[in-house]
């Protein structure tokens, strides 16, 4: 991710859905030397070069303060059927967590505790944007799996209350930016366009004003995408106000290629990049305005990466089996990928050379 002052400031709300707080106390493990989870891990968020956190499948949450040296597993036994889709912290104390069943946590003292957010009703959340010290917004769907409803929820007191901003049926909301106070983006897949059969197509949420107001900003046919095939996107990143990237996929699943689309002003028009060695882009990182990497699906153990703005892209390779979920950069050398392997859950990966030379931990 590409730090920047990103602090937010949420108003009234269109439609309101309050969450309620409860206490739940995240016991750490002792210290390990890699992370000793067998369990799938989904999400990395680091805020320098030795500090940061991964989450995963049965509330696994891991912290290292020494580049992945040692491990904190943070953890509660209540989390262990609920599976954490994302993490984000604005600083080396304050972090957001969100995953299945409408779940949010949210710790003030860098994971040594938690406070678990509940609601009335069930989101699967997907995806957490920290916008300041004490808001956040998070993004997912409900409803059942054939008819789903795109759902973004705010908060603007650590958590406390949240605020539903929209809700968009047909809706599969991935992920999540903000670059600024005021401008935002939401990216996932929604009801199909044209008169194709297409499926699905991907989706564009934006927001001017903090996130009090949320509008469709594109669809296949502004990402450069024939609106008779099915898309989806899965990833977002924001680099400022103007110059924005998606990733995600082009064509029906089993028939896809990989789908790159970048913006240079704020979103208004898009240039789309096809991968046809990658069937799905998952993951974007970019660890400065020029540096970027983009972990796909359907390539074998690889990914692309830039060295300019994502005028081009090459492929850098991964270790033999790595199946990556996230990425997360904090510059222009110093990355993370988490993920499994097709004989091992809970993998993660770790560059400073830009990508080019990837070490297990493990």
């Amino acid at each position: 991710m590409l730090r920047s002052s990103r602090h937010v400031t949420f108003l009234p709300a269109l439609a309101t859905a309050v969450l309620t707080a409860s206490v739940c106390g995240l016991p750490q493990d002792s210290a390990r030397a890699y992370p000793t989870t067998q369990r799938p891990l989904t999400a990395c968020d680091f805020v320098s070069p030795t500090t940061g956190w991964v989450v995963g499948e049965h509330g696994v949450v891991l912290r290292t303060v020494n580049a992945g040296r040692l491990w904190h597993r943070q953890r509660s036994s209540r989390l262990r059927a609920e599976r954490l889709h994302d993490v984000d912290f604005v600083d080396r104390s304050r972090g957001w967590a969100v995953g299945s069943g409408g779940l949010i946590l949210v710790t003030r003292d860098a994971g040594a505790s938690w406070l678990r957010r509940s609601s009335d009703r069930t989101v699967d959340l997907r995806a957490v944007a920290a916008t300041g010290p004490d808001s956040a917004v998070v993004v997912g769907w409900s409803g059942p799996a054939g008819a789903p409803v795109g759902e973004i929820l705010r908060s603007a007191d650590s958590g406390s209350t949240w605020v539903g901003v929209g809700a968009w049926p047909g809706t599969r909301l991935h992920d999540v930016v903000f670059a600024d106070r005021s401008h935002g983006w939401a990216v996932g897949s929604g009801p199909a366009v044209g008169s194709g059969a297409a499926a699905e197509s991907a989706v564009v949420l934006a927001t001017g004003d903090g996130g009090q107001t949320w509008t469709a900003a594109a669809g296949p046919e502004d990402l450069g995408i024939d609106p008779g095939r099915s898309s989806a996107l899965f990833a977002v990143e924001a680099l400022d106000a103007s110059r924005l990237w998606c990733a995600g996929r082009s064509g029906p699943v089993g028939a896809a290629h990989g789908l790159l689309a970048r913006s240079l002003d704020g979103g208004r028009s898009w240039r789309a990049v096809l991968s046809r060695r990658f069937t799905s882009f998952r993951g974007l990182a970019f660890g400065s305005r020029s540096r970027g990497w983009a972990i796909g699906r359907g390539a074998g153990a690889a990914l692309l990466a830039t060295r300019d703005g994502g005028r081009n892209w090459q492929v850098r390779s991964l270790p033999r089996g790595t199946i990556p979920a996230a990425i997360d950069f904090v510059d222009g050398r110093r990355g993370w990928i988490v993920g499994d392997t097709r004989a091992q859950k809970g993998l993660v990966l770790r560059t400073a050379d830009a990508g080019r030379r990837w070490s297990r931990l493990r």
